[in-house]
């Protein structure tokens, strides 16, 4: 799955620059990626920890002189407690369950190029996002220098498929430069009609 997203990226990348990527192959539930133990919702007296296992993240810089970088996220639950059997022996059980994926993807934009992006409202960068059904956008934040988004992947879905949403949330965040790049070009001009009727 790496291999076909940096065969992506390449299309549009400077061939004599390198891309820094990292390869987790950890457990998924190792000590470290813990991110929460709380009480179980529904299970008195079982306790509930949520792991983060960033697995994927790759960074580099595109021709236009964006730097991106990309990171994939599985989230696992752990469910563990004293469940008593039939026979009235209590044992001590734990189940885990992967929750979903998440991909999170922040470009660094150069600004002369595309400065106009903070002029865009939030409501048309969401529109510009096309995500398939199974897919939810949990976060898109812009900046005078960047753009953040992260999406949610439903837990049932392929690498193939995540590999699918990575792809088009590059053609979305790009969809959202170029509007900024063609807001640009009308300032610009807008200015120097200005100076010409001066």
């Amino acid at each position: 799955m790496a291999k076909k997203i940096l065969e992506m990226l390449a299309r549009d990348s400077n061939r004599e620059q390198n891309f820094r990527i990292n390869l987790n192959f950890t457990k998924p539930t190792a000590r470290s990626k813990k991110h929460s133990t709380s009480n179980h919702p529904y299970r008195p007296g079982w306790k509930l920890e949520v792991y983060h296992d960033l697995w994927l993240n790759i960074s580099g810089t595109f021709l236009d002189n964006t730097k991106f970088q990309l990171t994939i996220l599985d989230i696992n639950q752990v469910s563990s407690g004293w469940k008593r059997s039939r026979s009235g022996k209590r044992k001590y059980k734990t189940k885990t369950k992967f929750n979903n994926f998440e991909v999170a993807i922040t470009l660094k934009y150069p600004f002369k190029k595309y400065g106009a992006v903070k002029a865009i409202k939030l409501a048309d960068a969401q529109a510009a996002i096309k995500l398939p059904n199974w897919a939810t956008c949990k976060k898109i934040n812009i900046s005078d220098r960047a753009i953040f988004l992260r999406v949610k992947v439903d837990s049932k879905r392929s690498l193939e498929d995540v590999s699918q949403v990575v792809t088009m949330m590059f053609l979305s965040l790009y969809q959202i430069l170029n509007l900024a790049k063609i807001l640009s070009k009308n300032h610009h001009s807008h200015k120097s009609n200005l100076k010409i009727r001066h």
